[in-house]
């Protein structure tokens, strides 16, 4: 059908067709949308309304296009929910009824799978909508959904693959397939907390290369593949607190070169690999808590030189490794409450010369070696905070003489004063410590009873 004329204006989706158009059989009203339906100039290709970014109507490209049967030597440029796509040389489009094919007889689906293929598919077009039972907000081309119903029990198979944030929490769902994720490229969070999932399927999360925080809190988790986040390079928040977990496999972490928080708080650890934290160089921020790993291995914090804050309260620690925060030299909040540490090494604390807040309450101390806080010099400096020494059953004689002479030296930075207390001798129970006269009980003292001074060097 040489020599056909396609006026300038003509849309692949059903612009204005003119007299001269070689599809047989077929008249096409001007205001006719390629399946027939009318068009609306703010309506979308399947009839829902056009985003606010989406081109209103198709529109062709001012060179001529097609004339049913042959295309021009000018490219076609379609527009699409505000994407555009070249349609290749020497390949015809011609109307059949109320479906647009190629010369090739290939149905309108080849276009959608180009747009697809890119993820360039709007989600109201082509009916990629919001998922039954959760709600979807829109701005600009990014989409949030939330899914938080308690009917909710299986995992919502058709997510927008524009979202850059997705909360599925306190609903039944147990188990999650393989391709859930699949093609959410743009993904950045992803909130799965507080349902009831037992475990995750190996490379579930392998599109996810732009998500950034992860959270699997309070589920049912006991394992997880080696490989989970073998592709989540970008990660820097993942939380596993609240799960059945009873070990950290050093695999997790290999890629997580960019991880600044991590919180496995509430599991079931027993113990953990001394390598397990050692390619995690940008963590400043690690909580352990209410665990059950009574020691902890001597390098189990090696290479952690960001490491801000440390989370070890209520892990039944009884003994710790007089080097264990050696190479923690930015640690300034460390937690070691509701522990059943008696003892603590003289130079445990050497290193940590920015230290700001250090929390010893509830363990079993009745003294502290002298010279164990004589590094410690930003303590209570940056953030107000301090030291809190109570409920711990303090021995209040000679051997406590350089703590008694240190808390008076600190008074402002020292918490619960009133509640760290004697409870030996006999005659000091019940007093604070604050109060012991430390002049009288030096001269009953047995110096070399008492833990030493750390040694110069």
């Amino acid at each position: 059908m040489e020599g056909a004329a396609v006026h300038k204006r003509l849309c692949i989706e059903g612009a204005t067709v003119r007299e001269q158009q070689g599809v047989e059989g077929a008249a096409v009203h001007e205001q006719q949308c390629v399946e027939g339906a009318a068009v609306h100039e703010q309506q979308c290709v399947e009839g829902a309304a056009v985003h606010k970014q989406c081109v209103e109507e198709a529109a062709v490209h001012e060179q001529q296009c097609m004339d049913g049967t042959a295309v021009h030597e000018q490219q076609c440029v379609v527009k699409l929910g505000c994407i555009k796509e070249v349609a290749p040389r020497g390949e015809a489009l011609e109307t059949e009824g109320s479906g647009l094919t190629t010369a090739h007889s290939r149905p309108m689906e080849l276009l959608k799978s180009v747009l697809v293929t890119f993820g360039l598919l709007l989600p109201l077009c082509f009916g990629s909508q919001c998922p039954d039972l959760c709600s979807c907000t829109t701005e600009s081309t990014n989409i949030t959904v939330i899914c938080n119903s308690e009917n909710m029990t299986t995992f919502p198979a058709n997510l927008p693959r524009q979202s850059i944030a997705v909360t599925l929490i306190f609903t039944g769902v147990a188990s999650i397939e393989p391709n859930s994720f699949v093609g959410l490229t743009q993904l950045e969070g992803l909130d799965l907390s507080s349902n009831k999932l037992t475990g995750l399927p190996s490379g579930v999360f392998k599109d996810l290369l732009r998500l950034n925080s992860l959270d699997l809190t309070n589920n049912r988790l006991e394992d997880l593949p080696a490989d989970i986040f073998n592709t989540t390079v970008a990660l820097k928040s993942l939380a596993l607190s609240g799960n059945r977990l009873t070990t950290l496999n050093p695999s997790w972490f290999e890629n997580l070169e960019k991880l600044e928080f991590l919180d496995v708080s509430n599991n079931r650890f027993q113990s953990l690999p001394q390598d397990c934290f050692h390619n995690l160089q940008s963590l400043t921020t690690l909580d352990l808590s209410h665990n059950y790993l009574r020691v902890l291995p001597e390098k189990l914090f090696l290479g952690l030189t960001n490491l801000e804050r440390l989370n070890l309260e209520n892990i039944n620690l009884s003994s710790i490794y007089e080097r264990t925060f050696a190479k923690t030299p930015n640690l300034k909040f460390l937690f070691l409450q509701n522990n059943n540490l008696k003892t603590l090494p003289a130079m445990l604390f050497y290193s940590l010369t920015l230290l700001d807040t250090l929390d010893l309450s509830h363990n079993i101390l009745s003294s502290v070696p002298s010279g164990l806080f004589s590094q410690n010099v930003k303590i209570g400096s940056e953030f107000q905070q301090g030291v809190d020494l109570s409920g711990n059953p303090w021995r209040c004689d000679c051997c406590l003489a350089y703590l008694r002479q240190w808390v008076e030296d600190h008074t402002g930075t020292i918490y619960s004063v009133n509640d760290t207390l004697c409870a030996q001798p006999k005659e000091m129970e019940g007093q604070r410590l604050i109060e012991m006269d430390i002049f009288n009980i030096k001269k009953s003292c047995d110096n070399d009873a008492c833990p030493k001074e750390i040694p110069l060097k």
